[in-house]
């Protein structure tokens, strides 16, 4: 009777993972042993962040916030969205968003110095360009930042 075998194998399972298997079968490389099943085990979970670190992590997010809401504040939105966009993942929905407030900020600007709108229809632009950046930068995840 030949002596019976468990393969473990660590998930998630890459596809030339299966195919070394199936060649040390094939070739002999566990002996005469006859090989029954295959254990599959999770991968070992990364290392969650210290405290420390999910602190510092918390303290850089909160002072960019800071820092877009005083530049909004400032009226500089041009630097706000510049500094935010700078500060998020490109392709996520925030950085999106980001793209298409730019494009309303400048579309704005154009407008304004081409007379096609009067300063008081830029002035209300300008406030729902700000009051998005203030939404977004309120409900930005850490995930999100860079």
């Amino acid at each position: 009777m030949k002596p019976k075998k468990i393969i473990s194998v660590e998930m998630p399972l890459e596809p030339e993972t299966l195919e070394q298997i199936a060649k040390a079968i094939r070739s002999g490389e566990f002996g005469d042993s006859e090989i029954v099943g295959i254990k599959l085990e999770l991968a070992k979970p990364q290392r969650e962040p210290s405290i420390e670190e999910a602190q510092i992590t918390s303290e850089v997010v909160l002072k960019l916030r800071n820092g877009i809401k005083t530049l909004v504040a400032q009226n500089q939105i041009k630097e706000a969205i510049e500094t935010f966009m700078n500060s998020v993942k490109q392709g996520s929905k925030i950085y999106d968003n980001l793209v298409l407030a730019s494009a309303r900020f400048n579309r704005a600007n154009e407008d304004k110095h081409l007379q096609i709108i009067s300063y008081g229809e830029y002035d209300i632009a300008m406030m729902n360009i700000a009051n998005s950046i203030i939404f977004m930068v309120n409900s930005t995840d850490e995930k999100e930042m860079k």
